[in-house]
């Protein structure tokens, strides 16, 4: 969130009287989002994700525990599903596509490959004990931070000022399931909004996360219904811009059908790709993505090692070795499949378009189950939804408090991302401008110039 700003706006979410509430596990917990501010003095204030602080005590016991990762097995033990409701474009964080089990990869994508607070972490050991911990996690609602502007996806605080977000924590059962004899207590949440300033105002599109069904089948065609059109945000156009877009596997919680192993041929309809069996090309690419790379941390050699926030990834951070022997670089530590990868400092102008069903040609050795397409998208407006924004922005005093009054009223312009000149917009062909290239550009409201 700070590659175009020098800081963020910090608002501490409250449900009920509290800015702390208790945790109770199988229950949920709502906060309300009207505390944010509309604007800073003549700053309009945009909402880029809300960062969850989960304060608690794992107790290891029975000698039956196994050692539990922050990233991954922490997160869905405590956690089940999230969801963003009631702002004045829908559901912009839907509980059906944001699971527990998804969250990781959504944080780490969304914050531009990075973990927020978790870079580094050990792991909780297996040993019986007791093992407070402080687990941090960023929700992004538009905010994506793969983007050279991705603050430019964030919509204003105003349009969240009836929102609220609902947790839905995991039941005890689901910790015990994955180390069994383990317990949670003391559990606490603390939610802070986290906005960016900025002295215009814009309507960014629609941007969420979504997750496509199919069931597993014997055959080799994943068919992948209404892709690009499922959506939780009102007001938006059929079809849609696609930056991420992963299989996930069974690995960590992911809720796929199969193992990275397992999978031997992909076939994929984007940019007119051969079908293929070299499958970890689909993972390099998704590394490439990130730029440089790091070495590997160890906290402990022989037992605990402990990793950057970008260590092999789109593995899970405790990867398994490869065997001795083997032939295969994919190993069962593969949390997802890249079938579309965000570059770092992507733009909005080259992303790809969807409006039909998505079929895969894939070959497994194995699985069952449900596969999971996890999806990241973005929606046009309809002109209806965009007048709409406009009277929201004028109706409630943002407008006059950030642009000045106006006598001729207010209306929209596109922002061109290039402040030079919009060369990322210009049909190489014709030297015309490409109207579909600006299709998930912002708008800006200005004061309407006179004729």
């Amino acid at each position: 969130m700070l590659q175009n700003h020098t800081g963020t706006l910090k608002t501490p979410l409250t449900t009920g009287a509290s800015d702390r509430p208790a945790i109770t596990q199988g229950q949920t917990t709502q906060f309300q989002l009207s505390s944010i501010p509309a604007f800073v003095g003549s700053m309009a204030v945009y909402l880029c994700g809300i960062k969850l602080l989960i304060r608690g005590r794992l107790t290891q016991a029975g000698g039956t525990g196994v050692r539990m990762s922050y990233l991954y097995d922490l997160i869905r033990s405590l956690i089940a599903s999230v969801e963003v409701k009631n702002a004045w474009h829908g559901v912009p964080m839907k509980q059906a596509f944001t699971t527990g089990g998804h969250l990781p990869v959504i944080s780490f994508v969304a914050n531009g490959y990075r973990w927020l607070g978790n870079g580094v972490r050990a792991f909780i050991p297996a040993v019986n004990g007791t093992n407070d911990f402080a687990l941090e996690l960023f929700l992004p609602l538009g905010y994506m931070g793969t983007y050279k502007k991705g603050h430019h996806l964030a919509q204003l605080a105003l349009l969240y000022r009836k929102a609220v977000l609902e947790i839905t924590w995991s039941a005890a059962a689901v910790g015990a399931a994955i180390s069994p004899g383990s317990s949670f207590s003391v559990l606490t949440c603390q939610a802070t909004a986290r906005s960016i300033l900025d002295p215009e105002l814009r309507l960014g599109p629609g941007s969420e996360w979504v997750l496509y069904q199919t069931q597993f089948s014997a055959g080799t065609l994943l068919d992948f219904q209404s892709f690009a059109s499922s959506t939780g945000l009102d007001g938006v156009q059929n079809g849609g811009g696609i930056d991420f877009c992963h299989l996930m596997t069974e690995v960590s919680g992911m809720q796929g059908a199969f193992l990275g192993t397992e999978l031997t041929r992909l076939g994929v309809p984007f940019r007119a790709q051969t079908e293929t069996d070299d499958i970890a090309s689909y993972v390099d690419e998704a590394r490439d993505a990130m730029g440089p790379m790091r070495n590997q941390g160890v906290a402990d050699a022989a037992a605990i090692p402990a990793y950057h926030d970008k260590h092999d990834w789109p593995n899970q951070a405790d990867a398994v070795d490869v065997a001795a022997g083997t032939t295969n670089p994919i190993t069962d530590a593969l949390l997802s499949v890249p079938i579309v990868t965000p570059p770092y400092q992507g733009e909005l102008s080259k992303i790809q378009y969807v409006n039909q069903n998505v079929q895969l040609q894939a070959t497994f050795t194995g699985g069952a189950g449900t596969h999971q397409l996890l999806t990241h998208q973005l929606k046009e407006w309809t002109p209806t939804k965009i007048d709409d924004a406009a009277r929201q922005m004028v109706d409630s005093g943002l407008a006059r408090e950030i642009l000045g009054p106006s006598a001729g009223g207010y209306e929209w312009e596109t922002k061109t991302l290039n402040k030079q000149a919009p060369t990322d917009i210009i049909d190489v062909k014709t030297g015309d401008i490409n109207i579909k290239k600006m299709r998930f550009f912002p708008l800006r409201l200005t004061p309407k110039k006179a004729a």
